[in-house]
């Protein structure tokens, strides 16, 4: 695999994360390979968030935006705009329901 700026900057500035990163990776790749033979998958490691303030900020953007998409669907079911789909209707990031 190739690095090109992106995964220099990650890894020059997250050096204790991009080891638990890379672990992931690999074992996500492998458990196709693991599955395929009857084996159980490898966990994934823990991965702790960045917490700088623009990380903070982007991921509250990003949650605010879903939960706009979602109300926006819910109100065009409600009106009978658009037809209720499996595809549609994703179970939200973080759920467990």
């Amino acid at each position: 695999m190739v690095r090109k700026v992106g995964g220099r900057a990650r890894a020059k500035h997250y050096p204790g994360l991009v080891k638990l990163w890379a672990t992931n990776a690999a074992r996500t790749r492998w458990n196709k390979v693991r599955a395929a033979r009857g084996l159980p998958p490898l966990p994934l490691l823990s991965v702790p968030k960045i917490m700088t303030p623009r990380a903070i900020e982007m991921r509250e953007r990003r949650e605010l935006e879903r939960r706009r998409r979602q109300y926006e669907l819910d109100q065009a079911i409600l009106r009978g705009e658009c037809q209720l789909s499996v595809v549609n209707r994703a179970r939200p990031r973080g759920s467990t329901a």
